[in-house]
């Protein structure tokens, strides 16, 4: 999970700098699509609570990596139709590259997200 955080809040964050609004429109897009996760209510509800930052929200520990990739994917389609992908792909390497300097890193590779 900390691998996770420390690759979608930045990217997240980095899209917000660029333009709030569509950053929000991200989140959204992202949040109305949990359902096709399957996930469980309780979990889905606290990945909605993340996505729209909502009291520094926790992602749910009983998450697996395939929940993980595919919320990261959904982030990552929704953000190319709004920002484009050029910019897109960068800001995501720059978060993947500063998580692979996390310790947990060492445990759970940020690429295994992508």
């Amino acid at each position: 999970m900390t691998v996770f955080a420390s690759v979608s809040e930045p990217l997240l964050a980095a899209l917000a700098q660029q333009d709030e609004e569509k950053a929000i429109k991200v989140r959204v897009d992202a949040m109305e699509r949990l359902n096709t996760l399957r996930l469980p209510t309780r979990d889905a509800q606290a990945v909605g609570r993340w996505m729209m930052q909502q009291a520094r929200e926790q992602l749910p520990t009983s998450l697996d990596v395939s929940a993980l990739q595919a919320i990261l994917h959904r982030l990552y389609v929704s953000a190319c139709e709004l920002f484009g992908p050029v910019v897109v792909d960068r800001l995501l390497a720059e978060a993947v590259a500063r998580a692979e300097r996390l310790p947990a890193a060492q445990e759970f590779a940020p690429r295994r997200l992508l």
